[in-house]
């Protein structure tokens, strides 16, 4: 499939980035009650202050507009009686000084309504605005138990220092519900992805031996690794912002409207917040390509890692062929898509901030001149702005942040792909209890595939194996082998058929009590990472020195521990790759012998050795196939000459059974592999 149909065929989102995120918290983040309350106690919090502060803020300018805007009582009557505003035919005549005062004049005129004036009504609505004020600031300060001030002594040192303190103590207050609130949310955080690799690592685990067989080592890694990395980022930067930024942002709006509505200009705001939502279509319009984009990053992401990992585990076979140049080249087309991939989620990304400022630009610009229209003054215009700043921060934050959430919600929607994915091998309601082995193991009309619709590996296998028997398996590569000792170790289940133990299905037994019976040594010997003895323990954990020691002995392996400094303490490397062959196969002999399972399956355990090696290695086999029930897949005839039934396979069927006389005997397929091995 070529890279450019493959991007074709993924990134259709099938859930929305809310619905993955709610499962995300729905799932996993409502394990932690008190930290979520804390974080939504902390947000409320917050949102309080804030409210308060603005209140307070807005108080603490009138005051100083009061204070500093005083004058004489006669002010207003000399306004009030400006020539432009004196009725027809009326002419000033100061210069007499027993003329009546013109306020009084004018106010008994009949000809005049003063009181349609827009200026007396400002002054109206100023006088009401004071009043007010006056209240407010005489409630703060019963709260701090100091005395009620008048118009006259408003603007007093004390006054202006009550609220600035508080004000200071506010900020405060909410400085403090900000660290709660993140400490609390980003501990959330971190524990929703814990748990969240935990079951996608426990999931893996369940599925069947086809899943693994048919997909990319380096795929899965990527989304245990890279998918989880990305989820995580987003949720421990995500909660806190999606917890305390809308508080905070209805409470600026709240305060925000409150101010226009006391300037005059409410349905001027509500106008704009109603035409809101087509500034906005663009950000929803970018979205949709961005979680499509970012979902194709993430896979190509795990193409490069799928590529990568492939390059360190075949490194022998790269330097041995000299294929540095090609393998250079095969993870240059690799990289180089992801990072055509990560271009378009780039460029879509970085057009979102620059929107989101056009977007408050032109509002602040129509709501200034709808502040210059109606004659606000300064004061209670830089109360409005900073409200409107601080509404815009948590909005320009969470607008950043929506990016990143695009790409958790890609993340995430891989994730669950995975934990959605079910290829485990059913489980009985009620399985059946397995303590021991007594009489025979029984394949009854067996056949296989590995894909439903695929070609059949076996076809129509009957076979019994007494307890205590050695049953070889021999025949061409691709013949059926290994799946036959594999049905038996239940990695997989009879596509048709069934095989029973001692006359009860397979099927009828937790899969895992089943495998306690039965013990794997196969030609591809995986080690961990660890030392000699813990890998000989690995089957037994709770297995003591003396008991590790002796199963070693049995394997024929004392004579190389013995042989390293720190004995059964050296560490063996990756996939045990600072041991030879013929030391990782008693190792593996080892481990089996101590696991000491009724059943054995021998995999080709020795046709990768050389004849010294391979003789040593028989030996330790030999000691542990005795008093076992034991399946033999072997190449070299030699090493199961004495097995009590030799199974000759081909394409799927038994062509041949029974003992190694007998075959010779019947000069039929096994006598000519024997032939040619003896050739050799």
């Amino acid at each position: 499939m070529s890279h450019k149909s493959r991007n074709k065929n993924i990134d259709r989102p099938r859930q929305s980035t809310f619905k993955i995120f709610w499962r995300l918290l729905w799932q996993y983040a409502r394990h932690y009650p008190v930290y979520l309350f804390l974080g939504v106690f902390s947000a409320i919090l917050m949102g309080g202050a804030l409210g308060t502060v603005f209140r307070m803020m807005s108080v603490s300018v009138d005051i100083f507009e009061a204070g500093t805007a005083a004058t004489p009582a006669s002010h207003t009557s000399v306004v009030a009686t400006s020539p432009d505003t004196l009725p027809s035919g009326m002419a000033l005549e100061s210069a007499e000084p027993d003329a009546p005062p013109l306020a009084a004049m004018v106010a008994v005129s009949p000809a005049e309504d003063v009181s349609t004036s827009p200026v007396q009504e400002r002054e109206e609505r100023n006088k009401a605005k004071s009043s007010k004020m006056l209240g407010q600031v005489n409630r703060i300060l019963e709260f701090f138990h100091a005395d009620p001030v008048d118009e006259s002594s408003v603007l007093t040192l004390k006054t202006v220092g009550i609220l600035l303190g508080g004000i200071v103590l506010l900020f405060g207050l909410k400085a403090l519900g900000e660290w709660l609130n993140h400490y609390s949310l980003r501990y959330v955080g971190a524990r929703v992805v814990v748990d969240l690799r935990q079951d996608l690592i426990d999931h893996l685990m369940k599925q069947s031996m086809g899943y693994f067989a048919n997909g990319s080592t380096g795929a899965l890694i990527s989304r245990c690794t890279n998918d989880v990395a990305a989820i995580e980022h987003v949720i421990s930067q995500a909660l806190p912002e999606l917890c305390q930024a809308p508080v905070l942002i209805v409470v600026s709006i709240q305060f925000m409207i409150a101010q226009a509505v006391q300037q005059g200009l409410g349905w001027q705001f509500l106008g704009m917040v109603v035409l809101l939502p087509f500034f906005i279509a663009p950000f929803y319009w970018l979205t949709r390509f961005l979680r499509s984009y970012q979902k194709q990053v993430l896979s190509e992401l795990a193409t490069v890692t799928g590529r990568m990992q492939e390059t360190f585990s075949g490194m022998m076979v790269i330097k041995a062929f000299r294929q540095e140049t090609a393998e250079h080249e095969r993870f240059k087309q690799v990289n180089e898509g992801y990072f055509r991939q990560q271009r378009k989620a780039i460029m879509t990304g970085v057009l979102v901030h620059p929107l989101l400022q056009f977007v408050a630009i032109a509002l602040s610009v129509v709501f200034v001149l709808l502040c210059y229209q109606f004659d606000v003054t300064l004061g209670a215009l830089a109360i409005i702005g900073f409200a409107a700043q601080t509404a815009y921060k948590p909005v320009k934050d969470l607008v950043k942040l929506y990016s990143n959430v695009i790409r958790g919600a890609a993340a995430g929607e891989r994730v669950f792909e995975v934990l959605d994915m079910d290829t485990s091998l059913p489980q009985p309601a009620n399985p059946k209890p397995i303590r021991a082995f007594h009489d025979k193991i029984s394949y009854n009309d067996v056949s296989f595939r590995y894909v439903k619709d695929g070609a059949p590996v076996l076809s129509h296998i009957n076979l019994v194996i007494p307890k205590g028997s050695l049953v070889a398996l021999v025949g061409q590569t691709g013949s059926g082998k290994s799946t036959l000792a594999n049905l038996l170790a239940r990695f997989y289940d009879p596509t048709e058929g069934n095989i029973t133990i001692d006359g009860t299905d397979l099927r009828e037994f937790d899969a895992g009590d089943f495998r306690q019976q039965v013990g794997m040594v196969s030609q591809d010997t995986f080690l961990f990472n660890t030392t000699i003895a813990e890998n000989i323990r690995y089957g037994r954990p709770d297995a003591s020195d003396e008991e590790v020691r002796a199963a070693a002995i049995q394997a024929n392996a004392m004579e190389f521990i013995e042989q390293f400094p720190d004995g059964f303490g050296h560490k063996v490397g990756e996939r045990g790759n600072l041991l030879s062959g013929g030391q990782k196969q008693r190792i593996a002999i080892a481990r089996a012998i101590l696991r000491n399972p009724p059943i054995l399956i021998l995999d080709e355990a020795t046709s990768a050795l050389d004849t010294v090696t391979e003789r040593l290695v028989q030996d330790a086999l030999n000691n542990v196939m005795k008093d076992r029930t034991v399946i033999a897949i072997a190449h070299r005839l030699s090493t199961i000459q004495m097995a009590n039934e030799i199974l000759v396979m081909d394409q799927g069927h038994i062509i041949e059974r029974g003992t190694h006389e007998s075959l010779l005997a019947g000069n039929g397929a096994y006598a000519k592999l024997h032939q040619m091995q003896i050739g050799e």
